[in-house]
């Protein structure tokens, strides 16, 4: 269950594709469990306002601080993740084989 009812961090689109990305200073597994439950909220909100949006929704999590059990928790369920590497930001490389997972 979410802790919070909070809002989508940040939202880019591109065409057909949305990726929903929660953004933390430190991201943990239950960050991303949240995150789950958003897009699944968010893919129902989308089509109950538009049955014909066939826009693919993928989520992506982000950190400062993301340790590397928190970043396969997040690719196991087909996020990207982006982690601050001092002034820049990265994704990380996901693992071969890796499908984002769409909603």
């Amino acid at each position: 269950m979410m802790k919070d009812q909070k809002g989508i961090d940040l939202l880019l689109e591109n065409g057909d594709v949305v990726i929903l990305i929660e953004a933390k200073t430190n991201l943990t597994v239950d960050d991303v469990r949240d995150h789950l439950a958003r897009m699944e909220k968010y893919r129902l909100w989308v089509d109950s306002r538009d049955v014909g949006d066939k826009r693919r929704l993928i989520g992506a999590v982000a950190g400062t601080i993301v340790a590397e059990n928190v970043v396969q928790f997040a690719h196991d369920n087909g996020f990207y993740v982006i982690v601050q590497a001092a002034r820049d930001v990265e994704i990380v490389p996901p693992p071969e084989g890796f499908v984002a997972r769409e909603w």
